[in-house]
C-alpha cells in the first residue's frame, strides 16, 4: 500500500495498551505517536526537559530475536550522537523485562506551532512532512540546510558501516530548527539489513537496506522539498517553473536530485561524502551545471578522439576538441593547471599560515578539485585548508566540519594513504575532542610521512588530551630534536609546558619560537604572557608593534589589540582596533574571544557614556542568540550571554542562563568554567562567589593571575571588596 512499509506490520490499533508504562526518572506526559512495535511517548524528566521515549514491547515480535537485536543496535547506537550531532540524541536505553519492553530516551523535536516551547497537551512534533502541505515547495536555501542536515547524517552512519532503510518526510523531525532521522529503530548494520523494510516510491529499484538505497530516497525527498511534486513524478520538473524566483537556485539543485535519484547505481553517488560535498557547493554560490558541463565537455572531447581512432582519421578538428575541452574560457598557462594550483595551496598553509593565506589556498583547492576530480591530492589539499579553518577556530560551523570530512572521504577513497588528508581528519577529531581517534589516525599518517612536522604535532596534542601528559611531552620534545628549526614545533611544546603549570619552560620555547619566526600565534601569546604573566605593559606593545600592517586587520590580532586597550585604560586603541573587522564574533581562547561588542562596552564604560555602553551589550546579546540559534555556540557562550544580559540589568534571563553552565561546571570543573563564572559574579559585584571560583583558576591554563585580577577591568566591580583585595594580596606573592 502506497506510503506504508512492506514489512509485514498489523495496525498499530490492535496493540495500544491502556496502561501507562514506568520509566525511572521520568513522567509520561501522553502518547503522541505509535506503531506496529511500539509508541512514542512525551515525556518530563527529574530535571523539568521534555523528552520523546519510545516503548518498543516484546510481545509484538513473533520471536524473541529481532526484539533483542534491535535493543542491541540501540545500545550501539546510543554511543554515536556524542560524535556525531547530527545524528538524533539518545539520552539513555532501558529495559524491563518484568513488563516486557525496551525503551529508548531521545532529544524532543520541535512543536510544530510553538518551536522549542512545549505545552504538553498541545504538543506535536513537527515533522517534513508537516513543515510542506502536500503540493507545496520549500524555498531552496531551505531544502539545502535540510539536505546538508540529513546528508551529514549519512556520512555518520555509512562510515560505521550502518544503513537507516526508510527515509522518508514523516521520518525527518527537527531539533532546535535542525533536520534529524527520526524512526531510530530501523537503523541496522549493512550486514543485518536482510528485512525488506522502506517505503514505496523511496526504494530504488535495486531494493532498500543499503547506503546506495539510503541516498537514492533522500534524493526523493528533496525533490518533493524542492518542487512540491509527488515523488512519483521525479524527475519533472513544476509547470510553472519559468515563473519560479528562485528557478536557478532549484536548477542546481536539481543536478544534485537527479545524480541522488539515478535508476543506476553507477550513476548514482557512490556514498554521501560527494553528495554534501555538492550541497556545499550550491550553498556557497558555486554552479553544480556550470561545473557538470565542464565534465561532459572533456567526456564529449575524448569521446572525439576515441571515435576518430577507431574510425582510422588521422585528422580530428582541433578547434572542435578545444572548444569541448575548455572550461569556460579559461586559458591555460603553465602556472594554470591543477598541480600547480595544489602547489600553491600546499606552500600557502605550510607552516605559519594567515586567515587570508588559507581562503587563497582553499580557492585553489576547490578549483583544482573541480578540474581533477580524480586527484586524492587535491581533495586533500581542500580537506587540509578546511581544518586549517577548523583548527584555528576560524569556522567552526557544521558545514565545514561536513565539507572537510567530505573531502577526507573522498581523498582517501583514491588513495588511502594520503599523508595531508589523514592530517586533516586527525585535525577533525581533535576538534571533536575524540582524541583517540585523532591520535590513530596521526599515528597513521606519521607512517606514511614521517617527516612532516604538522602530523607530530597534532600527535602530541592528541596524545597529551588523553590524560597521557608525559607521554604527549615526550613526543613533542622528541618533534623539536627532529624539527629544530620549525618555530611552531616549539611553539606547540610552549603550550603543552604551560598545561601542565610549568610557565618558566613554556616563556622559553615561546622565545625560542619567535627567534626563529616572528608568527602571529606566537605574537599574540607574547603579548597575554608580557601582561598577564609579568603585568608588563611596555613588553606588550612592542610585541603588538611587530605585526606585519596586513595581520592587524585578522580577528586574533585585532582582540589582541582591544584586549591590550582594556588593560592599559586606553579606550581609543580598542575603538581603533575594533574598526579593522567586520566581524561580530571573535572564537578565541575564554579572555581573548567573544563578541566584539564586549570590548567596545567596557570601552565605553571606561569613557563613562553608560549609552553606547548599553547598545554594545544588547548588540552582544544579540550576537550571542544568534549563534544559538545558527548552532555555532561554545559552551562558554552561555555564560558570556548570561554577563551580557547581568549587564543590561535582566538579572532573571541571566540566571536562567548560568544555571546550565554552573552545572557543567560541577559536573566537569575547568579554569575556563571558573573564569567565565567569575566574570559573572564580578558583574553582579559577588565577591562571595566570585573570590572562590577565581581562586581556583588562578596560574592555570586558561585560568587568571595576579596580574589579570589587577588589571583588566572585567573586575573593577570586586575592587573595593575586602575578600578581593585579600585575593590580590595573596597572589601578588605567587609564582607567575
Amino acid at each position: 500500500m502506497r506510503g506504508c512499509s512492506r514489512k509485514l506490520r498489523l495496525p498499530a490499533a490492535l496493540f495500544l495498551n491502556t496502561a501507562v508504562p514506568t520509566i525511572a526518572d521520568y513522567e509520561l506526559l501522553r502518547r503522541i505517536g505509535a506503531g506496529s512495535y511500539g509508541e512514542v511517548w512525551l515525556a518530563r524528566g527529574v530535571t523539568g526537559a521534555y523528552r520523546a521515549i519510545k516503548i518498543v514491547w516484546r510481545e509484538r515480535f513473533a520471536d524473541a530475536a529481532p526484539f533483542e537485536r534491535e535493543f542491541n543496535g540501540l545500545t550501539e547506537l546510543a554511543a554515536l550522537p556524542a560524535l556525531e550531532p547530527c545524528l538524533l540524541a539518545i539520552a539513555h536505553v532501558g529495559k524491563n523485562d518484568r513488563e516486557g519492553f525496551f525503551y529508548y530516551v531521545m532529544e524532543l523535536a520541535d512543536d510544530v506551532a510553538t518551536g522549542r516551547t512545549i505545552v504538553p497537551a498541545r504538543y506535536m512534533p513537527l515533522t517534513l512532512s508537516s513543515k510542506r502541505p502536500r503540493g507545496v515547495a520549500l524555498p531552496i536555501p531551505e531544502c539545502l540546510a535540510i539536505g546538508t542536515d540529513l546528508a551529514q547524517a549519512l556520512v555518520a552512519l555509512h562510515t560505521r558501516g550502518l544503513v537507516h532503510r526508510d527515509i522518508k518526510p514523516s521520518n525527518v523531525i527537527f531539533v532546535e530548527g535542525s533536520a534529524k532521522l527520526a524512526d531510530i529503530g530501523l537503523v541496522v548494520r549493512l550486514t543485518e539489513a536482510s528485512t525488506f523494510v522502506g517505503t514505496e516510491g523511496f526504494i530504488p529499484p535495486e531494493g532498500p537496506g543499503t547506503p546506495a538505497a539510503d541516498i537514492y530516497a533522500l534524493g526523493k525527498v528533496l525533490y518533493e522539498c524542492a518542487t512540491g511534486l509527488d515523488r512519483d513524478e521525479c524527475p519533472r520538473l513544476p509547470p510553472s517553473l519559468g515563473e519560479w524566483a528562485d528557478r536557478r537556485a532549484l536548477l542546481e539543485l536539481n543536478e544534485i536530485i537527479i545524480r541522488a535519484c539515478a535508476p543506476q547505481l553507477t550513476m548514482r553517488y557512490a556514498s554521501a561524502a560527494p553528495l554534501l560535498r555538492d550541497l556545499a557547493l550550491v550553498r556557497e554560490g558555486r554552479s553544480l551545471r556550470r561545473i557538470n558541463g565542464d565534465v561532459r565537455r572533456r567526456r564529449l572531447a575524448l569521446g572525439l578522439v576515441l571515435v576518430a581512432g577507431a574510425a582510422g582519421i588521422g585528422v580530428v578538428s582541433w578547434p572542435l576538441i578545444q572548444k569541448a575541452w575548455a572550461p569556460d574560457r579559461r586559458r591555460s598557462t603553465a602556472d594554470d593547471h591543477p598541480e600547480a594550483w595544489i602547489a600553491r595551496a600546499r606552500a600557502l598553509t605550510d607552516g605559519a599560515y594567515t586567515r587570508s593565506s588559507v581562503q587563497v589556498a582553499e580557492g585553489l583547492a576547490r578549483r583544482a578539485t573541480e578540474f581533477a576530480p580524480q586527484s586524492a591530492a587535491a581533495w586533500a589539499t581542500l580537506a587540509y585548508c578546511g581544518a586549517c579553518q577548523l583548527l584555528r577556530s576560524w569556522d567552526l560551523s557544521a558545514e565545514r566540519r561536513v565539507a572537510v570530512q567530505a573531502a577526507v572521504n573522498r581523498a582517501l577513497a583514491i588513495d588511502r594513504d594520503e599523508p595531508l588528508a589523514l592530517l586533516a581528519s586527525a585535525i577533525l577529531f581533535r576538534r571533536q575532542q575524540a582524541y583517540a581517534q585523532s591520535e590513530l589516525v596521526a599515528r597513521r599518517a606519521r607512517k606514511v610521512a614521517p617527516d612532516d612536522p604538522r602530523i607530530w604535532r597534532v600527535l602530541s596534542h592528541a596524545v597529551f588530551n588523553q590524560h597521557r601528559r608525559e607521554e604527549g611531552l615526550a613526543l613533542a620534545e622528541e618533534a623539536r630534536r627532529r624539527f629544530p628549526t620549525n618555530a611552531l614545533v616549539s611553539y606547540d611544546l610552549a603550550l603543552l609546558y604551560s598545561q601542565v603549570e610549568n610557565f618558566a619552560a613554556f616563556e622559553r620555547y615561546l622565545d625560542a619560537s619567535l627567534e626563529l619566526q616572528a608568527f602571529q600565534s606566537g605574537l599574540i601569546t607574547k603579548v597575554d604572557a608580557a601582561l598577564f604573566r609579568h603585568g608588563d605593559i611596555a613588553t606588550a606593545r612592542a610585541t603588538l608593534a611587530r605585526f606585519d600592517p596586513e595581520e592587524r586587520a585578522e580577528d586574533r590580532v585585532v582582540a589582541c589589540a582591544m584586549n591590550l586597550g582594556l588593560v592599559e585604560r586606553n579606550p581609543g586603541r580598542v575603538h581603533e582596533a575594533a574598526v579593522l573587522t567586520a566581524s561580530a564574533y571573535i572564537p578565541e581562547f575564554v579572555l581573548r574571544g567573544g563578541p566584539t561588542a564586549f570590548w567596545r562596552a567596557l570601552a565605553f564604560r571606561e569613557e563613562h557614556k553608560p549609552a553606547l555602553e548599553q547598545a554594545q551589550w544588547e548588540e552582544a546579546v544579540e550576537v550571542l542568540r544568534k549563534r544559538r540559534h545558527d548552532e555555532t555556540e561554545v559552551p562558554s557562550d552561555r555564560a558570556r550571554l548570561a554577563t551580557a544580559l547581568a549587564r543590561l540589568g535582566r538579572f532573571e534571563d541571566a540566571a536562567r542562563e548560568i544555571a546550565s553552565y554552573e552545572a557543567a561546571d560541577r559536573e566537569r570543573p575547568s579554569a575556563e568554567q571558573a573564569v567565565m563564572l567569575g566574570i559573572y559574579y564580578a558583574t553582579l559585584g559577588d565577591a562571595t562567589k566570585a573570590v572562590p571560583v577565581l581562586r581556583a583558576a588562578l596560574n592555570r591554563w586558561s585560568g587568571v593571575s595576579h596580574h589579570h585580577l589587577r588589571l583588566h577591568p572585567w573586575w573593577d566591580n570586586l575592587r573595593p571588596n575586602p575578600e578581593f583585595q585579600d585575593l590580590l594580596r595573596e597572589t601578588s606573592t605567587s609564582p607567575p
